[in-house]
């Protein structure tokens, strides 16, 4: 048996499929399903990255269910519509409409439309069940077909739609439409489905497998180029507060409010200590107090013993930074410190403990504070160590 043949027989895909189509697919497989399974392992105790692994998890099993639904569908047999075969489309298009469910509940909580979408995404998981009992109301299997392709078409037009109102609503960079057009991709590859289910045609139907395919390839390409991204999918932890994108936007407005309260004109240092002020800083920075995530210009004041008005003040005269460059600044040091001492640490997991809630709050400091990506930080300075290393062995010998 080749590796063609048992790329081919792994994946169910079809006969008539090219080499090239069954590499991408196999591929798509298995990097969704390392994606779930990397979702539900490093972020367990957070509902949106639980959310995702299943995303992931079910456009995996959606691949895998592609050849079998087009050898299916260009049967003769899909006429008789027995059991078996309402069936497998009940659970083949619930496993395709539950993840674009949980996109669009994602989307209406960042436009604020609902305060908790965590209860209606996994509450969409039970469009499967709803699905497979809905097969069996429809007078034959196309029929179920047709309508199924219909909704999962409009439900792909109103993500996409909604993806773009959201990103010109909060001024989001335009990387972000790369996810509208992973909708419209979406939407031909379900219009190109039809049009085979209507003609009987392998070749057209093969389009669901061809498409999709490479979009979760391009997912991967696009979160390794701009980590961060999927962030926009934004949701919140088990104890109710709000994750990534839309804390990061309330976090920045915070941040400029605070800058603004920090320039008066008069000294609002007149009679304080400052030997002591920077005694508490200098003890700060030591004890790694910026470690902390939840770290707000309000707690930085009460450990130096000011107000918000006379520590912002401070920071912005003495230190040259305001808060969120001073906070970024030493978590960007650490981070450096980390990645020279504990190299065999993945960037994610130093990025969290040195205070970062997202890749792309720790993507953004280390291109502000350092000009590169966290990638090429580390590969330089493993370089630089590296070096050090080979001196050191070269002056002993």
């Amino acid at each position: 048996m080749t590796v063609i043949d048992f790329l081919k027989d792994f994946v169910l895909i079809h006969e008539g499929a090219s080499t090239y189509l069954i590499c991408v697919h196999a591929c798509a497989i298995l990097m969704s399903f390392l994606g779930g399974a990397s979702e539900f392992y490093k972020y367990r105790n957070t509902y949106l990255n639980l959310t995702r692994g299943w995303v992931a998890f079910a456009v995996c099993a959606c691949l895998i269910l592609n050849n079998e639904s087009v050898s299916l569908l260009i049967s003769p047999e899909i006429v008789a519509s027995n059991s078996y075969h309402r069936f497998f489309f009940g659970v083949y298009y619930g496993l395709m409409i539950s993840p674009c469910l949980s996109n669009i509940f994602s989307n209406m909580y960042l436009l604020k439309v609902v305060k908790n979408p965590e209860p209606y995404c996994n509450a969409s998981i039970l469009m499967i069940p709803a699905l497979m009992i809905l097969s069996f109301l429809f007078p034959d299997t196309l029929s179920f077909v047709y309508f199924a392709d219909f909704l999962l078409l409009g439900i792909e037009i109103l993500l996409g739609t909604w993806s773009v109102y959201a990103i010109l609503r909060l001024k989001l960079s335009k990387v972000y439409l790369s996810l509208s057009f992973m909708n419209l991709m979406m939407c031909a590859s379900i219009a190109f489905h039809l049009l085979g289910v209507m003609d009987r045609s392998a070749d057209w139907l093969r389009m669901i497998s061809w498409i999709p395919s490479h979009m979760v390839l391009f997912c991967i390409l696009l979160e390794y180029n701009r980590p961060g991204i999927f962030a926009f999918q934004v949701g919140s932890d088990k104890n109710g507060s709000e994750s990534f994108a839309v804390s990061e936007i309330k976090i920045e407005k915070n941040e400029i409010v605070s800058d603004k309260i920090a320039s008066p004109k008069k000294n609002l240092l007149i009679g304080i200590d400052l030997e002591k002020i920077d005694e508490r800083f200098d003890k700060f920075v030591v004890d790694r107090g910026f470690r902390d995530e939840d770290i707000r210009l309000p707690d930085f004041a009460a450990y130096l013993g000011l107000s918000v008005h006379q520590a912002s003040y401070y920071l912005n005269q003495f230190k040259k930074l305001n808060f969120s460059e001073f906070i970024n600044y030493h978590r960007v040091e650490e981070v450096k410190r980390m990645l020279r001492d504990h190299g065999n640490l993945n960037l994610l997991e130093i990025a969290l403990t040195c205070g970062f809630n997202s890749t792309a709050s720790f993507h953004r400091a280390v291109m502000k504070f350092e000009g590169i990506s966290p990638r090429e930080l580390k590969r330089k300075l493993q370089k630089r160590t590296l070096k050090i290393h080979y001196a050191l062995s070269e002056s002993s010998s």
